[in-house]
């Protein structure tokens, strides 16, 4: 079972969101501060990804280990935080939806390094 597609987003109550996707099959990767439409500022799509680019990414992502993240991290003591989403499709038609509230996995950083987005 291989992943096909992430749509990964993070929001806060004081800060922009944040949106990233990844779509192996059309090769594409889009990112944006705010909303994700390439047609406004913010924004970076990388359309055609080469195949080095994408076995790249397969690999990273295959390392990440994501189909063993929990359905959900939240930490309730925190209000007012940072909450995030990841949605991840397979090859065999199958999605799994991941939401954290204040909480991440250990490796959430090197997976939204996916999306460039430091």
């Amino acid at each position: 079972m291989k992943i096909t597609k992430l749509f990964f987003e993070e929001g806060g109550f004081f800060g922009v969101p944040e949106f990233g996707e990844i779509d192996l099959l059309n090769k594409t990767l889009k990112y944006s501060k705010g909303i994700l439409d390439s047609e406004r500022s913010g924004s970076a799509v990388k359309n055609d990804l080469s195949e080095e680019q994408i076995e790249s990414l397969q690999k990273r992502i295959a390392d990440l280990h994501l189909e063993d993240w929990q359905t959900e991290y939240s930490d309730n003591d925190i209000l007012d935080g940072t909450q995030w989403s990841l949605k991840i499709s397979f090859d065999n038609g199958k999605n799994k939806e991941i939401f954290g509230s204040n909480k991440y996995p250990d490796n959430f950083e090197a997976m939204k390094e996916l999306f460039d987005i430091n």
